[in-house]
């Protein structure tokens, strides 16, 4: 049984750091915390946040600057040790842009992995798998493509092996289920009295059926993109769309 994990972000959270970091005084260390024998801050000065690592005797061993940093403690790789996680944030003309970086301090601090996650915060799970918390992503390659507004994004999950963050969606299928039950109820819905002809309505079924074979694939599905289209899409402008997906799955 899996478990969502939205209240154990250790003892940091977003709006509280970002509520310390625009009103804290001039350069203290807003964020302080001790972890495996390492002093971790977070210092806001001229330049922006910065995330300090240093030794029990205040040697600086790793300092690294973000725009609006949150942190985050889990364990990523089922060792029983958390990682240390930080969501940076980074602000746009409409909302944010996130990316997460992650750091271990066993046996010895060391930077782990980064990615740039899209315009979606990451969610962490556990699923009773002692493999240690997931962390679902939502893939953001899709968010523009087709000019849709609905905001729905394929999904992944991704764990930590050998310091490297890669997807593992073994044991991540009631997940995927729901995922997909909402999808194919939105799918209906639009193609309730749909037209070809109506432009609007025919990029919201391109996005849904898209992130429909993409969560399929992701799954470890071996359908086919083709006859998954051809089935599924009702215009006649099936090779333009295939098109458009195979630089996603070919």
């Amino acid at each position: 049984m899996k478990k969502v994990d939205s209240s154990r972000s250790a003892q940091f959270v977003n709006y509280l750091i970002i509520f310390l970091l625009i009103n804290a005084p001039a350069y203290p260390s807003v964020i302080e915390d001790t972890v495996s024998n390492h002093i971790i801050k977070i210092l806001k000065d001229k330049k922006g946040n910065q995330f300090l690592v240093s030794d029990l005797r205040g040697k600086k061993i790793y300092s690294k600057y973000f725009s609006n940093p949150s942190i985050y403690f889990y364990d990523l790789d089922g060792d029983a040790a958390d990682e240390t996680v930080i969501v940076d944030s980074i602000p746009n003309s409409t909302s944010f842009n996130y990316s997460i970086y992650v750091y271990s301090f066993e046996p010895e601090f060391e930077f782990c992995d980064s990615m740039v996650i899209g315009r979606n915060l990451p969610e962490f799970y556990d699923f009773d798998s002692d493999l240690g918390y997931f962390i679902k992503i939502y893939d953001s390659r899709f968010e523009n493509v087709f000019g849709s507004t609905l905001r729905i994004l394929p999904i992944q999950f991704y764990t930590l092996v050998d310091k490297v963050l890669i997807p593992d969606n073994e044991f991540s299928f009631e997940e995927y289920e729901s995922e997909l039950d909402n999808l194919l109820i939105l799918l209906d819905e639009v193609k309730r009295g749909f037209s070809c002809s109506d432009l609007e309505a025919k990029k919201d079924i391109q996005k849904i059926i898209s992130v429909i074979y993409a969560d399929l694939i992701y799954m470890d599905s071996k359908l086919s993109l083709e006859n998954f289209i051809k089935q599924n899409y009702p215009c006649s402008d099936i090779e333009s769309l295939l098109e458009i997906l195979k630089q996603f799955f070919e």
